[in-house]
């Protein structure tokens, strides 16, 4: 059974090219624009791994981060947070909200594919 990531970013053109990259790759995956339809599909549809952008129209990524802990169904999901933001300490900020990873664009799709490894390796 292949591995199930979620996606979640508003701009359609990452999340389009993340999508292609992860499933010619040999994942299964969901997308989700907003913070509210990635929490739902993450409930709905338990992936094995989230991507998650920081950026969202109607909610940051670290309150969907929070959110996701916060649930017995999803507390347990690796969750990499994906950036383009550069501010000193976002970093720690990610990893104390409880994020896996964290991912700053632009990045490889080696580095993604490592962090997503590494990820799922911690998560057995």
């Amino acid at each position: 059974m292949a591995t199930k990531i979620l996606i979640v970013d508003d701009n359609l053109e990452s999340l389009d090219l993340l999508d292609l990259l992860l499933r010619r790759t040999g994942y299964e995956t969901m997308t989700a624009p907003t913070a509210e339809s990635g929490l739902a599909s993450a409930r709905q549809e338990r992936p094995d791994l989230i991507l998650l952008d920081i950026v969202l129209p109607d909610m940051d990524g670290y309150q969907v981060l929070e959110t996701l802990r916060s649930s017995k169904e999803t507390r347990g999901t690796p969750v990499i947070l994906i950036t383009g933001k550069v501010q000193q300490g976002d970093k720690i900020k990610a990893h104390r909200a409880g994020a896996d990873a964290y991912l700053q664009r632009p990045f490889s799709p080696q580095e993604l594919f490592r962090s997503i490894e590494a990820a799922l390796r911690e998560d057995q």
